[in-house]
């Protein structure tokens, strides 16, 4: 599996959880739930930019470490995002007002319910 495949399934994902969110009362939980994955997502990328320090440290020529560092400060990026979001969504969910505004705002913007920061493309195949 390529690395930019990833970042299409998470931005795939993430744009559901952006429908979800803007559902009333759907978005309390999905909020929750993104909250949840987002600290997954978190926690994964901390261990990506520590394995890629050691091993800059261990194989300082080697170019895949450097892949590894951005691969997890792009996870670490779009974790506290969701994290963010997923919080903002489970106070914002309670109403079908704050839902509603939500709900516009995704669906008038440009790039539709996609995460608004996309996911940068790596220019390699694999680490």
């Amino acid at each position: 599996m390529e690395i930019n495949d990833i970042y299409d399934d998470l931005t795939e994902i993430e744009t559901y959880f952006n429908y979800a969110g803007a559902i009333p009362i759907v978005g309390c939980i999905s909020g929750g739930l993104r909250g949840t994955i987002s600290q997954i997502q978190a926690v994964a990328s901390i261990v990506l930019l520590a394995a890629a320090f050691f091993g800059k440290i261990a194989d300082p020529s080697s170019r895949k470490w450097e892949n590894l560092s951005s691969f997890g400060y792009e996870n670490l990026k779009h974790g506290v995002l969701n994290m963010l979001r997923g919080t903002a969504e489970s106070v914002i969910g309670i109403t079908i007002i704050g839902s509603f505004i939500l709900y516009h705002k995704q669906s008038t913007s440009s790039n539709q319910f996609a995460p608004l920061f996309p996911y940068r493309k790596l220019n390699v195949t694999a680490f």
